[in-house]
């Protein structure tokens, strides 16, 4: 009933979480907007290279090459072409699966894994190689990844639809853990280092000491954990199906709670207004600047939309 993916089904609702101040402030008008500052929208579609409109990932790398992750293969866009990767079957060293369902960039190493429906594709962007991992080859617990994270000692962290895996990219060694109800819907690693798991059935923490997961108890508006995210240090914010969105410290005491009309919270991310924007298959988007808002309402499911913000509040 929950497997909803943002490369099968459109998003219900994405939430975009604006900061520690309530969620429920009044959005101020676009009138704030001066005239001679206008909004600026162009569209990233067919016409620009992308060979499939399902848009489910977007990630910039440090070189500010944009990267697209899609149902039809990986893109790489310049502002002007389009380079575009798709799997080929006599070709054992591409990428694993043209369906893409999420991405992870290590700026370090300067390299993306990309969590497909068969398995993870490493590339290396250097050199322009793909290095693939799935159940065939490496024992992943499942081939669908819906997750990616590193960890503080490099370690990959992968959540699949049924159960959390762990590779180290040196030697190439996965291990695979259990979970309750099977599915790990995100990731992250806090400021204190721990890494946190949102599942089907609440928050679990990683226990390093003894290689396995902890539960972590609280009063959850819904178990049906979509997104951990830290957006201020010190402060947790969990977004979740059917249960709106809740903060908690770095002990796990809630903090807030916030309730809308649609609770569904698929994602939840932070757009900062002095950058150029990416908006993909959002309903509803809320910048924030000295207790100020702008909002936007587009509805975009024809590829990928561009938003360059050019405001004076």
């Amino acid at each position: 009933m929950f497997r909803r993916t943002a490369l099968f089904s459109v998003l219900i609702l994405v939430l975009i979480c604006i900061g520690s101040p309530t969620f429920s402030e009044e959005v101020e008008p676009m009138e704030t907007v001066k005239e001679k500052k206008p909004l600026v929208l162009s569209e990233i579609g067919r016409d620009e290279g992308l060979k499939d409109l399902s848009v489910s990932s977007i990630i910039q790398d440090r070189d500010g090459f944009m990267w697209f992750g899609t149902q039809g293969g990986l893109h790489k866009y310049d502002g002007r072409d389009m380079v575009v990767y798709r799997t080929n079957p006599f070709q054992s060293d591409g990428i694993v699966h043209n369906l893409i369902q999420t991405m992870f960039y290590d700026e370090y190493n300067h390299t993306l894994w990309l969590g497909t429906y068969q398995g993870i594709s490493k590339l290396d962007i250097t050199s322009n190689t793909f290095t693939n991992y799935t159940m065939e080859t490496h024992g992943l617990s499942n081939n669908i990844i819906v997750a990616i994270t590193k960890d503080s000692s490099g370690d990959m962290w992968f959540g699949t639809m049924n159960g959390l895996n762990r590779l180290n990219p040196i030697t190439e060694v996965l291990e695979s853990y259990d979970i309750s109800e099977e599915v790990v819907r995100s990731l992250l690693v806090d400021s204190k280092g721990r890494l946190l798991v949102g599942t089907y059935n609440g928050m679990w923490a990683f226990d390093y000491a003894d290689n396995e997961l902890d539960y972590i108890d609280i009063e959850y508006p819904s178990l049906y954990v979509m997104v951990i995210k830290e957006f201020e240090e010190g402060l947790l914010t969990l977004g979740m199906w059917d249960g709106g969105v809740m903060t908690v410290d770095m002990d796990y005491r809630i903090v807030d709670r916030f309730s809308y009309d649609d609770n569904r919270v698929y994602a939840c991310t932070r757009l900062r207004i002095k950058l150029c924007g990416l908006v993909l298959g959002v309903e509803a988007c809320s910048w924030r600047m000295e207790n100020k808002y702008i909002t936007i309402v587009e509805q975009v499911l024809k590829g990928i939309l561009v938003t360059q913000l050019s405001i004076l509040l």
